[in-house]
């Protein structure tokens, strides 16, 4: 009596996919790196080497014309572009094309180039910038178009496009009360209050039913009992739970 081993599976077909780029699956520090940097990619040379190669003469000390010209020689050097809204790098001289028998694929030649780069591991783990410092960041890596596009569609346009703004009282204050900067409960309340104000009467509602934050109302209150001429004029300018 003979007796067979078991039978080997068949190899899965190979098939070709589109490459979905140098994604956390190949490497975990790719998605940090593309949160934190707003670079188009990178692997070039740097601009003061550059413009010390074809001028003579440091970046910063060239005009206009020839600082553009430097910045796009740049531009066509890199050796990988970051694709933001994804997550994930390409070479610049990816294939596009992989064949594959893994749900998965290896990345192309390029990307696997670029991957095992001494430049891009480098760059890879470059620590981040304290977020205090991230208003620092050079002009080349902030995309001004797409912060725009991003604002309208979340409704802060209108911060975005003032060129003061984060200078005027009411972002600073916004920011400071997110950052629980502001602990005078009574205020916030108060501010509450008049957002939500403006909010209703834009939309034809009234107060009705409004839950005024506890510390805000007891001082309506006791402004209302201590002072009732000062509670009318309270009342005129501003909203309140007036019992």
């Amino acid at each position: 009596m003979f007796f067979t081993g078991s039978k080997k599976q068949p190899d899965a077909p190979l098939v070709e996919k589109p490459w979905p780029g140098i994604t956390h699956h190949d490497t975990p520090t790719v998605e940090k790196y593309l949160r934190r940097s707003g670079a188009k990619g990178g692997g070039s040379r740097s601009l003061f080497k550059m413009a010390m190669n074809k001028f003579s003469k440091p970046f910063r000390a060239l005009g206009k014309t020839r600082r553009k010209e430097v910045e796009d020689t740049q531009f066509h050097e890199l050796k990988w572009k970051n694709d933001h809204g994804n997550l994930r790098v390409f070479s610049a001289n990816c294939e596009k094309i992989v064949q594959t028998r893994r749900p998965q694929p290896v990345p192309c030649p390029p990307c696997s180039t670029v991957l095992s780069s001494k430049a891009f591991k480098k760059t890879l783990n470059k620590p981040p910038k304290a977020s205090k410092n991230a208003i620092y960041t050079n002009k080349r890596y902030q995309n001004r178009v797409i912060g725009e596009i991003y604002a309208r569609t979340i409704g802060l346009q209108a911060i975005i496009e003032e060129p003061n703004a984060k200078n005027t009282p009411y972002v600073r204050y916004a920011q400071g009360a997110l950052e629980g900067k502001y602990d005078n409960q009574v205020f916030n309340g108060l501010v509450e209050a008049m957002v939500t104000k403006i909010d209703r009467e834009e939309r034809g509602v009234g107060m009705q039913n409004f839950k005024y934050a506890l510390a805000y109302d007891e001082f309506c209150n006791v402004l209302r009992i201590s002072s009732p001429a000062a509670y009318r004029a309270f009342q005129e300018q501003l909203p309140g739970n007036f019992r």
